[in-house]
């Protein structure tokens, strides 16, 4: 349990409500600059699959044609499909960057620009290709950009929030390439059929538009055309433009820069509020609201009889900058917040040829065990264990695997044939086939009284440590360790002992690990140490040693041990303790603080190399752990919230960091 989770849980338990922290990191592109021992890789997102924890609204979608469509979500990432209609699997989620994306749009599968909420442009010639592949530039330094059109791939236009035109004849060459324009005072939505007609619209119903969108505040005309506010407007064509409000009227024109008398306001039966609206053609628009209502029309500029509303297409609901995009007759593609993709291929029919899938969010993964740079196994919160044979091939190359209904808070697998975990609920899973699948995974209840998952149970695991297949030994949040000879043999071959239950003792245990059998080292939240020489001897053989002796979040929450000559443990605001004779006493332990950020997770492969990850997203590193605060080397990049971190023990080639949304990255050394 990381020291996030602990503070959220502990408020919780005092009566106090969650404490909810919201982080927004930038994400940087991998690098080898700097004091890096490792090459970064950007997150590939490689627990994704349903069901699905962390349901996120998917802001924006662009289809360049039926074949190809790309989505944005408000959690920085990118969804691709060649195959929209092709449901879960048909869909790629890219993680590009920390901030929400909040529209995007695709002239070709050959290039998609979007724009995000700090005033970035995103941009890429290989949609498809990855993270890599995908440049931010920030353009719009002053305020958040909503809407981006571009109708060729060699000029985009965007509406930010201060009601300012952005143009580009050159939309993938930074600030410099784009100029801004003031036109109005707050603009919402963009439309650009060519490059000489744009269209946008504003939250006090004005359209304002352009013959000339790269010419200067001149060159664009301002007109109110409806009292309500604009959501959404999009033009098939230079013969037509029709704009969406949150009250449920259309308003179309077949002249969209001749004034407003040449706009005509529909209101639509039932009053829905629309936030999104798309037309293929001049003859098939299609348009949804905040509710999940779907409203269509096959005669656009005909009045309130031409325009149908449909029952409820999505109970999430459609909120974002381009949450509808149909590139033809005979395809739409929306997106909602709950993480959907909806699909037609009538979308003239109404409501019922719409196909719902859940494509979008994520499983928070806790912890990682890396054995070989070839065989990695991370857990996740909803039960999941995934698990790889080449932990850098992708998100492909990762198995999801549903196990327990349980958060699985950590793994230890000391080779390839074996891999133990613990979970929340007092359980232990274990297998000799890790990459078998759900059913090669045995989900073995350690305590009866109270039983495992119950309101009253304590000793929820946070941590184990397996030194080898045959030796295990985890801890929990009463203060116990529970350990086995026989770790798969089930209930009766666990043994649990009070490690460091006494007098004002704190009795959460947060980590351990094990070099052998010979010497276990857990950590708790009081910034002690507890170790034992005989593990499996009862509660007289193990010890308590205060080692963080700060006043301030002494917490320990991670340690590793590779050998009985050094174990390092981590902690609250980038407390590293370290010992090269973790037994012997308060003196043998040293304090030293290398990072700004809390460490969830520490891995030491061997004695000349150790890599820590932060609840911020930080990572340091050290050659030589036991040296003083310089001896560990911040990393030039920024991650999401990190839960965990392995690298490999046997050909130490490779490390592994997993987060908290359900993504891997991978270290590479030299």
């Amino acid at each position: 349990m990381g020291l996030g989770k602990w503070i959220e849980a502990r408020s919780s338990r005092a009566g106090l409500g969650a404490l909810v922290l919201v982080l927004a990191v930038p994400l940087a592109g991998a690098s080898a600059a700097g004091a890096s021992l490792l090459t970064w890789s950007q997150p590939e997102l490689v627990d994704h699959q349903p069901p699905i924890r962390h349901a996120v609204i998917i802001a924006g979608v662009s289809c360049a044609s039926i074949d190809f469509c790309a989505a944005v979500d408000d959690e920085g990432s990118v969804l691709t499909s060649t195959d929209p209609t092709g449901g879960f699997a048909a869909w790629r989620i890219t993680l590009v960057e920390g901030v929400p994306i909040e529209a995007v749009s695709c002239p070709s599968p050959s290039l998609c620009v979007a724009v995000d909420r700090a005033g970035n442009v995103l941009s890429s010639k290989d949609p498809t290709g990855g993270a890599t592949k995908w440049e931010v530039k920030r353009v719009d330094r002053s305020t958040r950009v909503l809407s981006v059109s571009c109708p060729s791939t060699s000029f985009c236009a965007a509406v930010d929030a201060a009601g300012r035109i952005l143009s580009s004849a050159h939309p993938t060459g930074g600030a410099s390439a784009w100029r801004k324009v003031g036109v109005a005072d707050r603009l919402t939505a963009i439309s650009c059929p060519s490059v000489s007609l744009c269209v946008a619209v504003g939250d006090r119903g004005d359209v304002v538009a352009s013959t000339h969108p790269t010419g200067g505040p001149g060159a664009w005309s301002d007109a109110t055309v409806d009292s309500r506010p604009f959501q959404a407007v999009s033009c098939p064509s230079p013969s037509l433009c029709v704009a969406a409000d949150i009250h449920g009227a259309v308003t179309a024109s077949t002249d969209p820069a001749g004034g407003a008398a040449a706009w005509h306001v529909t209101q639509v039966a039932g009053h829905p509020s629309l936030s999104g609206v798309s037309c293929a053609t001049d003859a098939l628009c299609v348009a949804v609201g905040v509710f999940g209502e779907l409203v269509t029309s096959t005669d656009p500029t005909g009045g309130p009889s031409a325009w149908e509303a449909s029952r409820v297409l999505s109970q999430g609901g459609f909120l974002g900058g381009n949450p509808v995009s149909c590139p033809s007759p005979s395809l739409c593609v929306a997106v909602d917040l709950p993480g959907d993709v909806l699909t037609s291929t009538d979308p003239a029919g109404g409501a019922s040829t719409w196909t719902a899938t859940r494509v979008d969010g994520y499983q928070s993964l806790r912890g990682v065990s890396c054995p070989r740079s070839s065989f990695c196994v991370g857990v996740g919160v909803r039960g999941h264990i995934v698990t790889s044979t080449d932990p850098s091939g992708g998100p492909p190359a990762w198995r999801v695997a549903a196990v327990d209904a349980g958060r699985i808070t950590s793994v230890s697998c000391p080779t390839r044939s074996f891999c133990a975990a613990v979970d929340e609920r007092g359980h232990v899973i274990t297998s000799t086939d890790p990459t078998g699948g759900a059913g090669a995974w045995r989900v073995t209840c350690t305590r009866t009284r109270p039983p495992c998952g119950s309101i009253e149970a304590e000793g929820l695991f946070n941590g184990v440590s397996c030194p080898s297949s045959r030796f295990c030994v985890a801890v929990d949040e009463a203060g116990d360790v529970v350990t086995s000879r026989h770790p798969d043999a089930g209930a009766g071959a666990w043994k649990r002992v009070s490690a460091t239950r006494g007098p004002g003792r704190n009795e959460d245990l947060t980590a351990i690990s094990c070099p052998s059998r010979k010497l276990c080292v857990a950590t708790d939240f009081q910034g002690d140490v507890v170790t034992s020489r005989h593990p499996t001897r009862g509660r007289r053989s193990w010890k308590v040693t205060r080692a963080d002796r700060s006043h301030r979040f002494p917490a320990l929450v991670g340690v590793s041990c590779p050998s009985a000559r050094l174990c390092v443990a981590v902690g609250g605001r980038g407390h590293i303790v370290t010992s090269s004779h973790p037994t012997g006493g308060p003196g043998a332990w040293k304090r030293r603080v290398v990072s700004n950020d809390t460490l969830n997770g520490v891995s030491c492969p061997s004695a000349h190399f150790c890599v820590a990850v932060g609840h911020h997203g930080r990572v340091v590193t050290s050659r030589h752990p036991l040296g003083g605060k310089h001896a560990w080397k911040p990393t030039t990049e920024d991650f999401h919230s990190l839960t965990g971190v392995s690298c490999a023990t046997i050909d130490r080639r490779r490390c592994v960091a997993v987060d908290g949304r359900g993504a891997a990255i991978v270290g590479q050394r030299p």
